[in-house]
């Protein structure tokens, strides 16, 4: 709906949202692959232009740190930031931040790591390491943002419009900033359709600190073309595209 109004008064749709900007770097996520594949990854990620790694743990302690240090040795000059997906146990998460620290290696932030229902143990992490919590899986909805406000348990909100829909978005994000939590945007497996979206409410929106919308498909699965441009690490909204300015193949 918000692509047609858009369309008919024929201005982008991050103006719609506000205009704040129309540049917006992401991050790029090393998959769960063996510590070289790892160290050579971020190394061409790092060349590419890339300031921000991300990485899945939960999995295995031994192995995640592995492919963290791996990680770093490929691109010591990135930003790293973990997403465990609910894998660990509260005194996990924090003995693990430990681990890592006993390596020189703080990230930037932790993303999502307990189980979502579990907001008190989000809070014991939070309250025992000065690495931003996010919450994830934790906000689907704004009473879910709320909570999360109520309990003191994360430092950010990671908010998907595949999650939570385009209007719950804006209400969460209205939420979090009422109450000084910092705001990240992250995606699924998604069409550059939807990524698009997600790039016009956070250029509309502004103030989003962690951008987490590396694309995913390759230019063969892709089923859409146009949308913002996209030049590593960053997408650039144009001005002369009204709506989200993608078409179908």
């Amino acid at each position: 709906m918000g692509d047609a109004y858009t369309k008919l008064i024929n201005i982008p749709l991050y103006k719609f949202f506000g205009g704040a900007e129309n540049k917006i770097e992401t991050d790029y996520t090393v998959d769960i692959v063996p510590p070289e594949t790892a160290r050579k990854n971020a190394e061409k990620y790092a060349r590419e232009g890339y300031h921000i790694l991300k990485t899945k743990v939960g999995k295995k302690l031994k192995d995640d740190i592995e492919r963290i240090l791996a990680i770093k040795e490929g691109a010591p000059g990135c930003e790293i930031t973990l997403d465990a997906n609910q894998g660990y146990t509260p005194p996990e998460a924090v003995h693990f931040l430990e681990a890592l620290d006993k390596h020189n290696i703080r990230p930037i932030l932790f993303e999502q790591p307990v189980i979502k229902t579990d907001l008190q143990g989000m809070r014991f992490v939070k309250d025992h390491t000065s690495v931003p919590i996010a919450a994830d899986e934790s906000v689907f909805t704004s009473a879910d943002a709320i909570n999360v406000v109520r309990t003191g348990c994360a430092d950010i909100i990671n908010i998907k419009i595949m999650k939570s829909g385009i209007i719950e978005a804006l209400d969460i994000a209205a939420i979090a900033r009422s109450a000084n939590i910092k705001l990240m945007v992250g995606c699924m497996l998604e069409t550059k359709l939807a990524l698009s979206c997600s790039i016009h409410m956070v250029g509309g929106l502004g103030g989003f600190d962690y951008i987490d919308l590396d694309p995913h498909l390759s230019p063969q699965q892709e089923p859409f073309k146009g949308g913002p441009d996209y030049t590593a690490p960053c997408y650039t909204i144009s001005d002369d595209q009204p709506g989200i300015g993608v078409h179908k193949k």
